[in-house]
């Protein structure tokens, strides 16, 4: 009974214990698994191809990110000139309180539309 338990102690270790005359292991998997190298091997190519795939992938979402943020950069720009040459910010910045007074009733209008329904 102490050998099986000394057979299984060595086997869960994941060691292979088993070594030639010179000293040398026994372990060689083209020999003695060549379906465990067959999988090893396929195993290792499809890491590889969703690697390349997963890198043309984050190359294509960095451009399209890149090309987004100028986008917006520009529309930003764009709007922010718009706001500067408006005639509603001209006329906001030389009368606040009446502006103040405008924004009020409007949004009063619009709470007294919603709370109807």
């Amino acid at each position: 009974m102490s050998n099986l338990h000394d057979t299984l102690d060595t086997s869960n270790t994941g060691h292979n214990h088993n070594t030639s005359a010179n000293g040398a292991s026994s372990n060689n998997l083209d020999q003695d698994a060549p379906i465990s190298e067959k999988m090893r091997a396929t195993l290792h190519d499809t890491v590889d191809t969703l690697a390349e795939k997963a890198e043309v992938a984050e190359k294509s979402i960095r451009t399209k990110a890149g090309d987004s943020k100028e986008a917006l950069t520009e529309k930003q720009q764009q709007i922010q000139e718009s706001w500067e040459a408006s005639s509603v910010r001209k006329y906001a910045t030389e009368n606040p309180v009446a502006t103040a007074g405008i924004v009020f009733v409007a949004g009063a209008l619009f709470g007294k539309l919603l709370s109807r329904n």
